[in-house]
């Protein structure tokens, strides 16, 4: 299930986009015809793709994408007539955004919503698993100042310091960062 924020102030664009996007795979699809109003949308719900087409009411649009891009971390897909093709792709190499160039075949626009969207899930997966070895490394930073201390306090080897967490994390149910952070609190209170 994905959500589409759609910034086009061209009904025909409305109308196509509606017609080809499958409500069982994009059930919420919102309109907004602003800059102003996509970014307020933005704030106000979550969504994966962000379709937006040049010009808007408030401005062109290219700035807005990449704000977009760069503050909500969403997937970015800008239509643009042609003859502006090339010029925004060079603008915008450097964010990620997809450029799509119009007039295109209904399927066309919609194999391409499809490759943004599944580059966004691959993003999105990618982001968290970068989180989840972000806080791996956080905790192991954290166990081994532990450990540390143990071996300066209580002259004991690694091999010791290890098993001590361990056990006493399993003994008492906690996590081993837990225990950690207990043992440095413990030694920052005793200095």
């Amino acid at each position: 299930m994905s959500n589409i924020l759609v910034v086009t102030s061209v009904e025909s664009t409305r109308k196509v986009i509606q017609e080809i996007l499958p409500r069982t795979i994009y059930p919420w699809i919102q309109f907004v015809s602003s800059a102003m109003d996509a970014k307020k949308q933005l704030r106000q719900r979550r969504y994966d793709l962000c379709i937006l087409q040049p010009p808007l009411k408030d401005e062109f649009g290219v700035r807005t994408a990449r704000e977009i891009e760069v503050a909500f971390s969403i997937g970015v897909l800008l239509l643009v007539k042609n003859d502006i093709y090339d010029q925004i792709c060079f603008q915008v190499k450097e964010q990620g955004i997809f450029v799509m160039a119009l007039p295109a075949s209904r399927q066309m626009l919609l194999q391409t919503i499809a490759n943004g969207m599944a580059a966004q899930i691959k993003i999105q997966a990618l982001t968290r698993q970068l989180q989840k070895e972000k806080k791996r490394l956080q905790d192991e930073k954290i166990i081994y100042r532990a450990k540390l201390i143990l071996i300066e306090n209580y002259h004991w080897d690694e091999k010791k310091t290890h098993y001590y967490i361990e056990k006493l994390a399993m003994d008492t149910s906690q996590k081993k960062v837990d225990i950690a952070r207990s043992i440095i609190e413990g030694d920052l209170r005793s200095s």
